[in-house]
């Protein structure tokens, strides 16, 4: 008898401190997911890419809202050279971009944007759904420098 609880306890003992790994099914967008015995959830996810084309001396779409850790491809589809600069702060910036370039650029927080060469044009990107207000009333003409590189246009 003292043998059999010894086992139970051993074998119950054992998976206590186990993690488990289940993959999301094929058309969910969500990662992998990782289920610990404490009942935390925690999800781990590959970052995405994200596609706004300039078309029309506008970003479309001209709101995203992506996970942290994204990254944001904009595509110059018009007929005019656009740039892709921080508004107000002009913390970042692309280089003017002919038609078919493109620039992309990793997230880590909320921003708004506008094209510097047309300051109309304004786009905001949310992360992790932490919106930010997007405040036209500052928008200044000098660019700022890039911290990514111009990259030629998606198919």
């Amino acid at each position: 008898m003292r043998l059999v609880i010894i086992i139970f306890l051993t074998f119950i003992l054992s998976g206590c401190n186990k993690t488990s790994k289940m993959k999301a099914s094929d058309s969910d967008d969500y990662g992998e997911y990782e289920i610990s015995d404490d009942a935390e959830a925690r999800v781990s996810r590959t970052p995405v890419s994200h596609v706004v084309e300039i078309i029309q001396m506008k970003f479309v779409p001209d709101v995203l809202n992506i996970n942290e850790g994204d990254s944001v491809i904009w595509v110059n589809k018009d007929m005019v050279q656009h740039d892709v600069t921080a508004l107000n702060t002009n913390r970042w910036s692309s280089s003017p971009m002919t038609t078919g370039a493109s620039w992309k650029m990793v997230f880590k927080d909320s921003q708004v944007y506008h094209c510097s060469l047309h300051v109309v044009m304004k786009g905001k990107i949310i992360v992790d759904g932490n919106d930010i207000a997007m405040d036209v009333s500052e928008v200044t003409l000098c660019g700022g420098g890039s911290e990514a590189s111009q990259t030629n246009a998606l198919n």
